[in-house]
């Protein structure tokens, strides 16, 4: 089970990373003299880019205390269809996962 919350943490660290690059693309795009709220988009973008490689980074070095954290985190990113359904699908199996103990005979 440690190994699926080091893969988990990896995959947490490149979300924050395609995050932060399709980011730049949509605020540094043609549209971004449209937006509303610029300065709203990029405080958010990286506060979610910095919270999403924390907790990677936090499960990388198996640190129990970010269970739930990577829990909520997962169950956000399972709204981004479809990459981010199966990043916190599998986020989600991951951390609330319970293995069978083996039975002693």
């Amino acid at each position: 089970m440690r190994d699926h919350r080091r893969i988990l943490g990896l995959l947490f660290i490149a979300w924050a990373i395609l995050q932060a690059a399709a980011s730049l693309v949509v605020g540094l795009g043609e549209g971004a003299s449209e937006m509303v709220y610029p300065a709203i988009f990029w405080v958010s973008t990286a506060l979610m880019v910095a919270i999403y490689a924390w907790a990677g980074w936090r499960l990388r070095q198996r640190d129990p205390r970010v269970r739930f954290l990577a829990i909520v985190l997962s169950a956000l990113t399972v709204l981004s269809f479809p990459i981010g359904t199966l990043l916190g699908t599998y986020g989600l199996w991951a951390m609330l996962h319970r293995p069978k103990a083996e039975a002693t005979h």
